[in-house]
């Protein structure tokens, strides 16, 4: 919650600093952000909350399990490898919601918002961090749950570039690769931008692509290649 004055803030604003790698961006101070996660790799139902972490309810998923004396049981939150979080931000008495990343499946982010009651249908936009499957997975989930009609969507200009994993004498395996075409079938309204967006009247920065700048910074391993269209090479980015 914030709660300086004007003056703090314009103070605790960005300022130029030495290094080409800088680049300063002033965004509007906003009353609160609240990020809820929806798809992890782990969940622990016994982690307890705090003043300002609040735990997923014991009772979220209940479901019919004749096997138990009561006849039901809790099913918790869905785990899965990837990454899916509601960011809503909240600036004079106005609520705005965005979806960023959408895990693996089709189903375990919309499964996670049903469990936690929350309407999917009030997401202002999408953004992707990247284009790996395990990030943009739930992309049909959420268009059959909801529809998407004129939803927009933030994301690099390569996330559409095939992909694979060539370990050495290991099987190959090719990555599922995002279509433009069928996103835009769906009703996403697809943006790409390479450099950094601001959204919600400047009060939310989306990063855009990240600038390597530093030697230990060596990004994917060798064997994470891209198809240029002609040859499959090593492709440090994602």
């Amino acid at each position: 919650m914030c709660d300086t004055s004007p003056g703090d803030v314009l103070t605790s604003r960005p300022r130029p600093a030495p290094g080409a790698a800088v680049d300063p961006i002033a965004l509007d101070p906003v009353d609160e952000v609240e990020i809820v996660t929806l798809v992890d790799n782990v969940y622990d139902a016994l982690l307890p909350g705090d003043e300002r972490i609040r735990r997923a309810p014991s009772t979220s998923g209940v479901v019919t399990a004749p096997q138990f004396q009561e006849g039901k049981t809790p099913t918790w939150m869905m785990a899965e490898h990837g990454f899916s979080a509601l960011v809503t931000v909240r600036k004079a008495g106005h609520s705005t919601t965005l979806l960023f990343d959408t895990g693996l499946s089709p189903d375990a982010m919309v499964t996670n918002a049903d469990r936690l009651g929350i309407d999917l249908g009030d997401i202002h936009s999408v953004v992707l961090s990247h284009g790996h499957f395990d990030h943009a997975g739930g992309l049909s989930g959420l268009a059959g749950k909801r529809g998407v009609r004129s939803l927009p969507m933030v994301l690099h200009p390569l996330v559409w570039t095939k992909r694979r994993l060539a370990p050495p004498n290991q099987p190959t395996e090719e990555l599922p690769t995002l279509s433009k075409r069928a996103l835009e079938g769906e009703g996403y309204e697809v943006i790409e931008r390479r450099q950094p967006s601001v959204l919600l009247d400047g009060s939310v920065l989306i990063t855009g692509e990240v600038d390597r700048t530093t030697d230990f910074e060596r990004g994917m391993p060798p064997p994470h290649q891209a198809w240029t269209g002609k040859d499959w090479v090593h492709d440090p980015l994602v």
